[in-house]
């Protein structure tokens, strides 16, 4: 019989499940086992992290194939977006000086 450790069991379960399927499946290891900080610290991820899966499942918010998992427009913004003289100023930085044979 093949004996795994739990540790190693979460590890592998990271990652085949996405991040809101995760936070699920640790909210329900939590009640099974009852503990937050003992499946946090073998799991390796915050408490915050648990309860936020505790609450999607209690709300019934379940991941549902072809959904998002992020919210739309979420995430860093595009650099150019939020320094508008960017692009001026590195042509000015990279333009040739003088006659370059």
């Amino acid at each position: 019989m093949l004996k795994v450790s739990l540790r190693s069991q979460y590890q592998q379960m990271k990652q085949s499940l996405n991040e809101k399927q995760w936070r699920q499946y640790l909210a329900f290891e939590v009640k099974r086992k009852g503990n937050i900080t003992a499946v946090a610290k073998r799991a390796k991820v915050s408490k915050n992290t648990i309860k936020r899966g505790i609450r999607e499942v209690e709300s019934g918010d379940v991941y549902v194939p072809g959904e998002r998992i992020r919210a739309q427009g979420g995430g860093r913004k595009k650099i150019t977006d939020t320094d508008q003289s960017l692009l001026f100023d590195l042509d000015t930085l990279i333009a040739t000086k003088g006659d370059p044979i």
